[in-house]
């Protein structure tokens, strides 16, 4: 049996049920290990947020939602949106900006690629409630459309904590399409050569 635990997550351990062949084992590895909401206030790194089919869920501006919070706690909706947070005013408002959120504005944002639709964190009253707005927003008009031709939002959240690293230095954010499109990291594994490979299924 293989299974992943964490502590601070209601549900602590995940096991896994799918074949053992090293692509479905490193995506379960990869997403079960993950927390069920991902704080991305001092930056991510770009494949987890950004190069995956799944719409961007962001609570900004709260620390907590119980709406949102419970959702997110929940594996099958997580099987359709990715969550996370977004909590450092200072250090988050160029981002904040190029979703158009406004200064000290409580909103919980979904994201789906170039799709931008705001949600203010007042209105849902229960994960279910939350669940069929965001079925509902998705098919509908978006607040705000990002444009390829600019450098993604998100993508100052990794410039502010490289220059909390390593200083500031003035950096040029270039913009960058492939983020806007589909992509699956999980898709283009190598192919396994049959044959010579013994009795481990890692190696199969």
């Amino acid at each position: 049996t293989l299974a992943t635990y964490q502590w601070a997550e209601k549900q602590k351990r995940q096991d896994y049920t799918g074949k053992f062949d090293p692509a479905t084992l490193m995506e379960f590895l990869t997403k079960s290990s993950l927390p069920s909401v991902i704080d991305i206030s001092h930056g991510f790194t770009t494949p987890l947020l950004l190069r995956q089919k799944r719409p961007i869920l962001l609570l900004i501006g709260a620390e907590k939602s119980e709406p949102f919070s419970k959702l997110a706690a929940r594996q099958e909706a997580r099987k359709l949106w990715i969550f996370a947070k977004i909590n450092a005013p200072e250090s988050t408002k160029k981002a904040l900006q190029g979703l158009g959120v406004e200064d000290k504005e409580n909103v919980i944002v979904l994201l789906n690629k170039d799709r931008v639709h705001k949600i203010p964190i007042s209105v849902p009253k229960c994960p279910d409630h939350l669940q069929k707005m965001l079925q509902m927003i998705g098919q509908a008009e978006a607040t705000k459309v990002l444009s390829t031709k600019d450098p993604h939002p998100l993508r100052y959240l990794q410039v502010e904590k490289i220059n909390e690293i390593f200083g500031f230095e003035e950096t040029i954010v270039l913009p960058d399409h492939t983020l806007f499109m589909d992509q699956d990291p999980f898709a283009r594994h190598p192919p396994i050569a049959e044959g010579g490979t013994g009795g481990c299924p890692f190696m199969q």
